[in-house]
């Protein structure tokens, strides 16, 4: 009979420790008699009134199964000869259920304050059809990888990645980080929810295009203080998890809002509409700006203007904000004449912060590393 792979098993049985973890690791899983890759059998000595014994099983989850574990023990009296006493056999079980560690999940998305026409959001497909994401051609486009710990004890993760297929998806897709990598374990405490950013750039033209594998390492937090006494893997568990196939067109149109992160009260600044022709065909768009009562601004409010193919047109307003705290920006709207399509931004991406004062920035240097850190805190009079 072939051994069976890990893949293959529900639940590994590793090792075993005795009360006083002697001869614990001096042959690992062969220390136990083993009649199935999930299955052991351990003795227990012969025990007298008053004595105790205890017995640490080392076991690996590859799935999220259910074990049992099984304690038969025969009970005789203690005036009577060993040999010739009737024993009384007592059974019991323990049911041990095997849990998701780790869910991972993934979700797509635009950059902030940009939007594109793509031709297959303008195909009108059945409630019940599946439809593919779509991504933009050769633009930048976020994908946010989430990791919750949905186990009862805190979970260390060691790192997070994106690996390409087989198939070669790694020439015809770009995935860069959104930040600095898990270098460093970070905690994950019962019930909490790790994000990580990465930058995905399709570069061919697909109508199934695969994004790749993410890869999430992990393991307890408490292989950090001691290490497990039979065969403990030092570089934690392999989580994986495949990320859908998604399709890749060329834009039509990409709008982006360009704004400072915040403004000032009574400060003008200047607000910035691009829209970007991707295609061969000069394009007719006609656009509209309404009145904002946070916000005086100067500016065509309406307009028809005419694109022209690989070039970007900008309309630019000047705002003046009326109003400190969150405000809403006035709403734009861009119309495609020719694909009878519109764009509408978010609320969020709408919404910009007005300060009552021009805010001061402290800045707090750490001197003790090689590297300064900047830390910023805003103050501001009311």
């Amino acid at each position: 009979m072939e051994p069976m792979s890990p893949d293959d098993q529900h639940v590994e049985l590793l090792g075993i420790a005795g009360p006083q973890g002697e001869e614990e690791c001096q042959t690992g899983p062969h220390n136990i008699r083993k009649i199935q890759h999930s299955f052991g059998l351990v003795s227990v000595p012969f025990l007298n009134c008053g004595d105790s014994w205890t017995c640490k099983l080392e076991t690996k989850w590859h799935r999220p199964k259910s074990v049992v574990v099984y304690a038969s023990l025969g009970y005789s009296s203690a005036n009577s000869n060993e040999s010739t006493s009737q024993k009384v056999h007592v059974h019991k079980s323990l049911q041990i259920e095997g849990k998701t560690a780790i869910v991972v999940s993934h979700r797509l998305m635009l950059p902030f304050r940009q939007d594109s026409l793509l031709l297959s959001s303008l195909k009108l497909l059945p409630p019940d059809a599946d439809r593919l994401a779509s991504l933009p051609l050769c633009e930048k486009s976020v994908l946010i990888v989430n990791a919750r710990n949905c186990t009862e004890v805190p979970l260390q993760l060691i790192s997070i990645s994106i690996e390409a297929d087989n198939d070669g998806a790694g020439r015809s897709c770009t995935v860069l980080h959104g930040g600095e990598d898990t270098v460093t374990p970070t905690l994950l405490v019962p019930g909490e929810e790790f994000k990580k950013v990465f930058h995905v750039i399709p570069e061919v033209k697909s109508s199934k295009l695969g994004l790749g594998t993410v890869f999430l390492r992990w393991r307890r937090e408490s292989d950090l203080k001691a290490q497990s006494c039979c065969n403990t893997e030092a570089d934690g568990v392999l989580t994986k998890h495949g990320l859908p196939d998604v399709n890749v067109e060329l834009s039509l149109l990409i709008v982006r809002l360009d704004c400072p992160p915040h403004a000032i009260l009574g400060v003008p600044f200047t607000f910035v509409v691009k829209i970007q022709k991707e295609t061969r065909l000069l394009q007719e768009i006609k656009y509209s700006l309404g009145d904002s009562q946070s916000f005086v601004l100067s500016g065509s409010h309406n307009d028809t203007i005419f694109v022209l193919p690989k070039t970007e047109h900008s309309l630019s307003y000047m705002l003046v904000p009326l109003a400190s705290g969150s405000q809403q920006l006035p709403r734009v709207t861009v119309n495609s004449v020719r694909y009878s399509a519109g764009f509408q931004p978010t609320i969020a991406a709408s919404t910009i912060f007005v300060f009552p004062s021009k805010p001061h920035f402290d800045n707090v240097v750490d001197r003790g590393g090689d590297k300064a850190a900047a830390l910023e805190s805003i103050a501001f009079a009311a």
